[in-house]
């Protein structure tokens, strides 16, 4: 069993109270420094209120306020609990936690080594879902990244090629890929669109700062492949209204 002796603070971003919270606090809540909850869902009781203005990205920068101590610190949403498999991410945040250089200027989490078919989107990058920083300067360099991305993407200078990649993901001809949701209505699709455009280009500015980016797997890479595949099923199974 892994021991965990660091002063982790956990950040939240929800959109109302995940079914399966009480079991992420059971697990967890007895070993981290302190938790907090941005929830972005209106008139909900659940955690802080949060903006929403721009999804989770604003999110992580109103939970980032609230931490107080010298890291390690976790950013997630809460699509851990919809198409991410809990039980082997545990096993891999605690590895990571414990292994990792406490000193070092990068960000680890769910690395995609995706074919860099634009200039828009690096490979790899790290899929915007979670973050594990290990230290407060490296914190304050992904707070001032996370905010020149949002101040400064520009839609109009992103390739018609890229725009046709995204919309192709979003809206995919089959339900074999793309974007988990079936019935969407224009404002989700306009909502994820601009996720994922932030996604990509906060990994640009990632690489423009000299932060290294690193997976959460490295420590662990069978359990990492393991849950990836997990991960993907979960994904379809979403797809297909099976869960």
């Amino acid at each position: 069993m892994v021991q965990i002796n660091k002063e982790i603070e956990w950040g939240w971003v929800t959109y109302g109270k995940p079914n399966q919270f009480s079991s992420w606090k059971n697990q967890w809540a007895h070993k981290i420094n302190g938790f907090y909850i941005i929830n972005n869902k209106s008139h909900d009781s659940f955690g802080e209120s949060g903006s929403n203005e721009y999804s989770e990205f604003s999110g992580y920068l109103e939970v980032i306020e609230k931490f107080r101590g010298n890291g390690p610190f976790i950013l997630c949403n809460d699509t851990w609990f919809k198409t991410h498999y809990p039980p082997i991410w545990n096993r891999l945040l605690k590895n990571a936690i414990t292994q990792m250089n406490d000193s070092s200027n990068a960000i680890y989490g769910d690395i995609r080594w995706d074919k860099e078919e634009f200039i828009e989107k690096p490979s790899p990058y790290l899929s915007s879902w979670i973050f594990l920083i290990p230290n407060k300067p490296s914190l304050e360099e992904f707070k001032e990244t996370l905010l020149f991305t949002l101040r400064t993407l520009n839609v109009k200078e992103l390739s018609n090629e890229y725009k046709s990649y995204v919309a192709s993901w979003i809206s995919p001809s089959n339900k074999w890929k793309g974007w988990h949701k079936m019935a969407i209505q224009s404002s989700d699709i306009k909502r994820k669109t601009h996720s994922i455009y932030l996604e990509h280009y906060l990994n640009k500015n990632f690489n423009h700062r000299g932060i290294q980016i690193r997976s959460l797997g490295m420590f662990n890479p069978t359990w990492y492949f393991a849950v990836r595949i997990i991960d993907r099923l979960r994904t379809r199974f979403k797809a297909w209204n099976i869960m």
